[in-house]
């Protein structure tokens, strides 16, 4: 394993506890148990990797848990957790895409009336269904969805009405939206 592999998976770990756990903080011995195949060196590189760049809001102590320095990180900063947060929904979208690869995901953009905005992102297009992965966007009744067909036709569609479906059995939570090409 890489060491960025290393930074990557301590990160999250740090994310899982602090962020959505909402510990209060995460001693050496918790690292520990959760890594117990690595060494303490491979700990000790991927914190001091961590805490150098600024992802951990820190407490250094001058003593050692098992070879590991001793710390106490009590949060991340607002940079790491966003890091995460991509990552996590990159994955999710990867996800989307193998589970629905018998047509390939397609650029669209969505064009949100009601805010005055447009946004470019990728969609699983059916006949009377488009399915979208990133759920943060919220999608309303009356936006507008347009593509480029293969010769360059552009094609718009109306939503019509949407359904957010939670992540279930491995499937990423993602939109379903119903349409009416115009």
């Amino acid at each position: 394993m890489t060491s960025k592999e290393d930074y990557n998976k301590l990160l999250l770990f740090l994310y899982k506890e602090l962020i959505e756990e909402k510990k209060d903080g995460i001693s050496p011995k918790n690292v520990v148990q959760e890594f117990q195949d690595w060494t303490p060196d491979r700990i000790n590189n991927s914190y001091v990797y961590l805490r150098d760049n600024h992802y951990l809001k820190f407490i250094s102590l001058p003593s050692n848990y098992n070879g590991v320095f001793d710390f106490w990180i009590q949060g991340l900063y607002p940079y790491a957790i966003k890091l995460v947060e991509d990552e996590l929904e990159n994955k999710k979208q990867e996800k989307l895409r193998e589970i629905f690869n018998e047509k390939p995901w397609e650029a669209i953009k969505l064009i949100k009336k009601d805010e005055n905005k447009t946004l470019f992102l990728e969609a699983y297009i059916g006949k009377d269904l488009i399915i979208i992965g990133d759920t943060n966007l919220g999608i309303n009744k009356g936006n507008v969805i347009e593509r480029n067909l293969e010769d360059g036709t552009p094609e718009r569609y109306t939503v019509l009405d949407k359904d957010l479906t939670n992540e279930k059995d491995g499937i990423p939570s993602h939109y379903k939206v119903k349409i009416k090409k115009e």
